[in-house]
């Protein structure tokens, strides 16, 4: 077991507890992914200490409480991809945003969302290594940071919809975000004017904004109106559908502009009617194939 380098258990429905000493002799684990099973009890960012060669971390949708805060300790690892989506993340310490991504330099893909994290949104957090950054429904505060806060930043897909955003939308996104691609902020508070440089986009989602104003998006991708009120998993879906006619041109060109390999574009179209969540698809599935690319190890 000293000798591991992969570790993938998800999609198996295990269940129980996680204890921390199986990780303290896994010093050549690479890639971690415990997704989609029915963990539970605490699981400690802490147990990872000694894994210096971790790269990817993958906890998504189980019953376990995951904490980054207590006890303290120091990352020896430089991810490239984390998605912590639904685990209950730092619920018995303040629903913060783990504060040791702020020193992940290297990373490209992360998500946090469905955690109810709380708190003003860091200009760290849209560090300039990141691709894909996914906050959904959380109840963050604050806005978009402008670009005199941060270096300007080189993610391609940004969702924050479903939080408690509520400023003005600067202007001057697009120099803040020159290579965005995607931007959903659907469900915030937000105000202020449409820039015409939102055009540039593939795609952006604006749901529920009273304060926004500005001319028509030329962009065909854009979904600014409220949508109807019913169950938002309807809702969801109900879009996923309604851009699929499109989406493989969309995800083509994302790829293409990232200079990934053809095949990934292969793997993706496999999805076919089985369509989940637009944003789930892009930030989960896409990503999972583009993070084995040899294209991000050599970014």
């Amino acid at each position: 077991m000293s000798s591991l380098v992969s570790l993938d258990l998800s999609f198996n429905c295990f269940e129980g507890t996680i204890s921390s000493s199986i990780f303290s002799n896994l010093t050549l684990l690479e890639t971690l992914r415990l997704s989609h099973d029915r963990y539970y009890g605490l699981l400690l960012f802490a147990s990872f200490v000694n894994l210096s060669s971790l790269e990817v971390i993958d906890l998504t949708n189980n019953k376990f409480e995951v904490d980054t805060e207590t006890p303290s300790w120091v990352s020896y690892f430089q991810l490239v991809f984390l998605d912590l989506r639904n685990t209950r993340l730092n619920q018995n310490y303040g629903h913060v945003i783990p504060l040791f991504i702020a020193k992940q330099h290297n990373l490209k893909s992360l998500s946090l969302s469905y955690n109810y994290l709380q708190g003003n949104v860091p200009a760290w957090l849209y560090n300039n290594t990141l691709f894909m950054l996914s906050l959904r429904n959380n109840r963050l505060y604050g806005g978009i940071p402008v670009a005199s806060q941060f270096q300007a930043s080189t993610l391609l897909m940004l969702n924050v919809s479903d939080n408690c955003l509520g400023s003005i939308l600067p202007i001057n996104v697009h120099e803040s975000f020159p290579k965005l691609l995607y931007l959903n902020l659907s469900h915030n508070a937000l105000g202020g004017t449409l820039a015409s440089s939102f055009d540039n986009l593939l795609k952006i989602t604006l749901h529920w904004h009273k304060e926004l104003c500005g001319p028509p998006l030329k962009n065909e991708y854009a979904f600014l109106s409220p949508p109807q009120q019913h169950d938002k998993e309807e809702e969801e879906d109900g879009e996923a559908r309604k851009v699929w006619t499109g989406m493989k041109n969309l995800l083509l060109e994302i790829i293409q502009r990232c200079s990934f390999a053809d095949k990934v574009v292969g793997q993706c179209y496999k999805k076919g009617n089985d369509v989940v969540s637009f944003d789930v698809f892009l930030f989960s599935k896409l990503w999972h194939m583009l993070a084995a690319s040899s294209e991000i190890a050599k970014d």
